[in-house]
């Protein structure tokens, strides 16, 4: 979580590109790593769920704001790296495996939430952030799903949920990309990305206080 919780931290259309991410995607389908079983952005943090969270609800933060990882993250960094090992193995290249690297997602969601407040900390979970004696807590959730054939759509999920000082859930703000695989055309992963943190950017400017 350390890397992907550091604040420092387009795909050309040429023929090879396209050859490589077809090869990509027919070989990721046969035998490379299987996709996340994603579940409640909450699961791994807290007994609450995120179904239950009021949607799109305006937030007043306190004087010490904080992020955190929701549950899914982690296992869209690990199947990333399984992924991107395996296609570099079928030939994919390096501007091909960028294309869809969670670290855009991760850095781009927590760098609108530090332009809405500058003096943000980042902590390992809930518990830690009630150590740290935090009034409002973000666990930012990422949830992808990639299209393979043409017609197939990638699609992202980018879901911020608020805690206040007493860990109560008390706003869900969600945001989503997505593009349609076209056929004979390299794919648009992060087109997708930049869609849903464009939407998040433009809930978090309105609903973030």
């Amino acid at each position: 979580m350390v890397r992907a919780l550091d604040f420092g931290d387009r795909l050309m259309g040429s023929a090879q590109s396209l050859r490589a991410g077809l090869l990509v995607a027919a070989s990721l389908c046969a035998c490379g790593p299987q996709a996340p079983e994603y579940r409640d952005p909450l699961s791994d943090l807290t007994t609450a769920s995120s179904a239950t969270v009021p949607a799109d609800a305006a937030v007043k933060a306190g004087p010490k704001v904080a992020v955190t990882l929701g549950s899914n993250v982690e296992r869209f960094l690990k199947y990333h790296d399984e992924g991107n090992a395996y296609a570099a193995s079928v030939g994919a290249s390096r501007q091909l495996l960028e294309e869809g690297n969670p670290q855009y997602l991760i850095n781009g969601s927590i760098d609108i939430l530090r332009r809405r407040y500058p003096r943000i900390i980042s902590v390992e979970n809930l518990a830690a952030a009630a150590r740290e004696r935090v009034t409002t807590t973000l666990v930012v959730d990422i949830q992808t799903k990639a299209g393979m054939f043409p017609g197939d759509h990638t699609t992202v999920d980018l879901v911020v949920i608020a805690f206040d000082a007493t860990q109560r859930p008390i706003s869900r703000i969600a945001a989503r990309g997505a593009t349609e695989i076209r056929p004979y055309a390299p794919p648009r992963i992060r087109e997708a990305h930049d869609q849903a943190l464009a939407e998040l950017a433009a809930k978090a400017n309105r609903l973030l206080n």
